[in-house]
């Protein structure tokens, strides 16, 4: 519930079916709540980074922050199903 240091966050696919809908998504960090579910305007949120992985994600898919957040939202590019299977968040 507080706002803490992020070194990487690992996110994994599904390996029983459906790995098509993890792919050509977002990672959005914040220390503020996200004011929008739209991704173009999370994008242009004040405060907030975006991480963006073309093509389907990994076992597991690895994103680098360096930075502190206390939000973390996983959102696809386009309007689709999102289904993934872990989500860890790491800190240093």
């Amino acid at each position: 519930g507080s706002v803490r240091s992020i070194a990487s966050i690992q996110l994994w696919n599904r390996t029983d079916c459906c790995s098509s809908r993890l792919s050509n998504f977002y990672v959005f960090v914040s220390d503020v709540p996200f004011t929008s579910t739209s991704v173009s305007a999370t994008i242009a949120q004040s405060g907030v980074s975006n991480y963006f992985t073309s093509g389907e994600g990994g076992y597991p898919t690895t994103k680098t922050i360096g930075r502190t957040g206390r939000y973390v939202r996983v959102q696809l590019a386009a309007t689709d199903y999102l289904s993934l299977a872990e989500v860890k968040v790491w800190g240093p």
